[in-house]
């Protein structure tokens, strides 16, 4: 037995190193497959609208640029029947050489001269096969919506892609020989040179960032939807335009209204007005900011700590909303209004409710007293700023010369605020799942559930006092 035991302890450490050796060759074969053999390039540029044969030349004269290769690549969403994926097409030229699809093999993939090819996932996505037409709905310009055919399924190694030839995709687009930008082999000892030319991206501080967040929140959004905790957001205004939200209108309402609206607003006359002063805002060359509201509903009494700083959910909460991009304020209620009013008009009064619950007749405190839950709804506001990336220039001051002139335009939304629920909400999730977490305990959802269940709520039988005078030592009696 201690024989047997011996070989298996060893058949499991062998088969242990063999899987971390596999695991190492996987990773490499795919940064193998990506850069030396699909992603052949040494710098890509990226302009900020589509170019022309002129642009293209000019940059193949640029010092340093040993190999220009263009390419077409059109944001737009690609539909059969209910399924749709949204991604870019891209445009290769017949010869490319620096950017170019591999099969599992390693073997280029050539880009059929008619039609769009799909990689196989794609196609098992939206359901088609060679010789099915897809609607093209094109997310740039004037916006159209076209047919195209697919005409080939390639085993793209890795990745999600729909290629066309460069020159097919200007025709379906309607265009010239317009290119979105070119892959560069370069010459590194004249590198500093290309740099002074080009304009490096300016991408540290980009909202990019937060992609991570609302993936880590959509978990904590699947935990906290275990105990039938949920979290909602919507935008309440955008620049002067205020949605008109009345008190009886409940938060599972208003979640339900934003999902169905163009920029997420509950209130149908509101969102109207938002998407004109959009509209009138791209003619003026200008940006819009907003406030965005996130609810948490079904939270119990209790979560955080009316102790320590750190660990007060106000504190977590405001800070959290705060870290995210172009959030430049934050309130838990109406907090803002609030101070401006007395304390009276302010708090919160309670009363004894149906079936002995301890109720509040309004929620000004957002949800949260002395940084813990109260049980009502945890309410929590973001204030965004306009985004700084103006087409009208602003004055500043050239760091280069010293002079002031004005700023150059790099590229930017002109409201984002829509598009940042989904983080607000993201970042309030992961927040209130790790209150849960410190309150509860535990390793599973099968342990957490039972203790969820025997927290105290707001019930006055659940909240035992002592009925006595309150005495300091001495006789009540004389």
């Amino acid at each position: 037995v201690r024989a047997a035991l011996s070989i298996l302890a060893m058949s499991l450490a062998v088969s242990i190193l063999v899987l971390g050796e596999a695991q190492s060759d996987a990773i490499d074969l795919m940064m193998a497959a990506q850069f030396e053999h699909a992603q052949r390039e040494d710098l890509t540029v990226i302009f900020f609208e589509p170019q022309g044969s002129r642009t293209r030349f000019e940059l193949s004269r640029k010092p340093g640029v040993l190999m220009l290769e263009p390419f077409r690549a059109v944001p737009a969403t690609l539909r059969n029947g209910h399924k749709s994926y949204e991604l870019a097409l891209l445009g290769l030229p017949k010869q490319n050489q620096l950017r170019r699809p591999v099969d599992q093999h390693l073997r280029p993939l050539m880009i059929p001269p008619n039609g769009v090819a799909l990689t196989r996932k794609l196609g098992e996505l939206l359901g088609v096969a060679a010789g099915d037409v897809l609607r093209v709905e094109i997310k740039e310009g004037r916006r159209p919506v076209r047919a195209v055919q697919v005409t080939a399924l390639v085993d793209e190694l890795v990745g999600v892609s729909a290629y066309m030839e460069l020159g097919e995709l200007n025709h379906f687009m309607e265009e010239g020989p317009l290119i979105s930008g070119a892959y560069l082999k370069v010459d590194f000892a004249a590198l500093d040179a290309l740099y002074r030319e080009l304009r490096v991206a300016l991408e540290r501080a980009s909202a990019r960032e937060t992609a991570m967040r609302v993936a880590v929140g959509a978990i904590c959004r699947q935990l906290l939807g275990q105990f039938a905790v949920q979290v909602g957001g919507y935008v309440c205004a955008i620049g002067e335009v205020e949605a008109h939200l009345p008190d009886d209108l409940s938060y599972e309402e208003r979640f339900r209204l934003a999902e169905a609206s163009s920029v997420r607003c509950p209130d149908p006359q509101a969102t109207e007005a938002i998407e004109e002063a959009i509209r009138q805002c791209k003619i003026d060359k200008d940006t819009l900011g907003g406030i965005i509201e996130v609810a948490v509903l079904g939270l119990p009494p209790g979560l955080g700590s009316h102790v320590h700083y750190d660990r007060r959910l106000t504190g977590l909460l405001l800070a959290a909303v705060g870290s995210v991009q172009s959030m430049k304020g934050a309130e838990v209620g109406p907090a803002y209004a609030n101070a401006r009013k007395r304390g009276t008009q302010v708090h919160d009064q309670m009363e004894l409710g149906p079936e002995g619950r301890i109720q509040r007749r309004s929620n000004r405190a957002g949800g949260l007293e002395g940084g813990m839950t109260t049980g009502e709804p945890l309410v929590v506001r973001a204030f965004m700023k306009p985004i700084s990336t103006t087409l009208t220039p602003l004055a500043s001051v050239n760091l280069a010369t010293g002079a002031d002139g004005g700023t150059q335009y790099e590229r930017s939304d002109f409201c984002a605020t829509p598009r940042a629920v989904p983080i607000i909400e993201a970042v309030v999730a992961f927040v209130m799942a790790n209150a849960l977490l410190e309150k509860l305990g535990g390793d599973s959802i099968a342990e957490m559930q039972p203790r969820f269940a025997l927290l105290r709520r707001n019930q006055l039988d659940a909240l035992q006092m002592w009925d006595e005078p309150w005495r300091f030592g001495y006789s009540t009696d004389a």
